[in-house]
């Protein structure tokens, strides 16, 4: 966790009112939640898993393999009676995101961490099929996908432009035939989004952040005719400090919560202090969370609760958050409710790069 010698009353000016009923724990649960894995088939080179994706009685796991890092070669994997088998997928890059519409109707975004771009592929009961963007930028790279029907698919991420040395969110959504760009408030600078997600197509919420040190966390919403951005509480950064809004998840309209990091570069190596944000229906406002608890992965909902995945699990059961072991097989960076309401993580373990393996481990009770 990043420890920056931040007083206790300038931590408390950024937490907003509405944030004072909120009770957050400081310590794990105390008993340990029983965690089990499930085998996946070998592999002999550096992968791991980045998306995870429940619904229609079908279950999918997805991420990106290579002998190096960054990862960029795409993975895809089916959950049937007898376990999990490899599907073959398009190189479309790092799988970022999935979502399920039917057993034959499923979606997934990838994108290459080296260079910036990628593309969608569709699942149609049978085979993975590359689906190209609305052509409005030179590159383009999408990390979320959020879906309400088979035609009513949302995606978001950047848009890059070569000649002009400049990337901007980007948000595209599935009519049924194609993907169809839906314009964004212009902002200064370079910025992306990192998620998208909501309660209905004409309520829905995508996070992110601008560029470089410094950089602050941004949330725009969809009213059903037009995104607007809506403010987020500053938080005070130091020299070599920045915000990235990764997650966001829709309890109800007036109970969204987004997570991410206020990642430290001072020291050199990259560390990481996890923020959480929660919308009440009228303003955004930043609520404690408890202590080490940095680098978070995706925020799952099962039910009315949400765990937000990283080096330690964080868990809202509704009144409070809450620190929890997560699986000891490794971090888990993504996840999925189950249809039984369990929660099923994904993710990666062993030595970079050639003994990094994927792991599946799903949290019983």
């Amino acid at each position: 966790m990043r420890t920056t010698g931040e007083s206790a009353a300038r931590r408390a000016a950024w937490i907003g009112a509405a944030a004072v009923a909120l009770l957050v724990g400081t310590a794990p649960q105390a008993f340990a939640a029983t965690w089990v894995d499930e085998p996946l088939p070998p592999r002999d080179t550096f992968a791991e898993l980045t998306a995870a994706a429940d619904g229609d009685g079908t279950t999918w796991a997805f991420g990106g393999s290579n002998g190096a890092i960054p990862a960029q070669n795409s993975l895809a994997y089916l959950r049937d009676q007898q376990g999990w088998r490899e599907v073959p997928v398009p190189q479309v890059g790092r799988i970022e995101d999935a979502a399920v519409v039917a057993a034959d109707d499923v979606w997934a975004v990838g994108v290459h961490p080296k260079y910036g771009f990628g593309a969608s592929v569709h699942w149609d009961g049978h085979t993975w099929t590359e689906v190209p963007y609305a052509p409005v930028a030179d590159r383009i790279g999408t990390r979320s996908v959020a879906a309400f029907g088979p035609r009513d698919v949302w995606i978001a991420g950047h848009a890059f432009d070569d000649s002009a040395g400049t990337g901007r969110g980007v948000v595209q959504r599935w009519d049924g035939a194609a993907w169809q760009d839906v314009p964004v408030p212009q902002r200064d600078g370079n910025w992306a989004f990192s998620d998208i997600g909501g309660t209905a197509p004409d309520d829905l919420w995508a996070v992110g952040n601008g560029s470089g040190f410094r950089g602050q966390g941004l949330a725009m919403h969809w009213d059903g005719t037009a995104w607007t951005e809506v403010p987020v509480p500053e938080v005070p950064l130091d020299e070599y400090e920045s915000v990235a809004l990764t997650q966001v998840q829709a309890l109800a309209a007036d109970d969204v919560w987004a997570t991410g990091d206020i990642n430290d570069a001072s020291g050199g190596a990259l560390v990481a202090e996890s923020l959480l944000l929660h919308w009440d229906g009228t303003a955004w406002s930043r609520v404690e969370s408890p202590q080490d608890t940095g680098g978070r992965g995706d925020l799952v909902r099962t039910g009315g609760e949400l765990w937000s995945l990283g080096e330690r699990l964080l868990h809202w059961d509704g009144a409070r958050w809450t620190e929890e072991l997560g699986p000891p097989t490794g971090v888990p960076a993504a996840g999925a409710e189950l249809a039984d309401g369990r929660l099923l993580t994904a993710g990666g373990f062993g030595r970079y790069p050639g003994m990094h393996k994927p792991f599946i481990s799903i949290r019983q009770g």
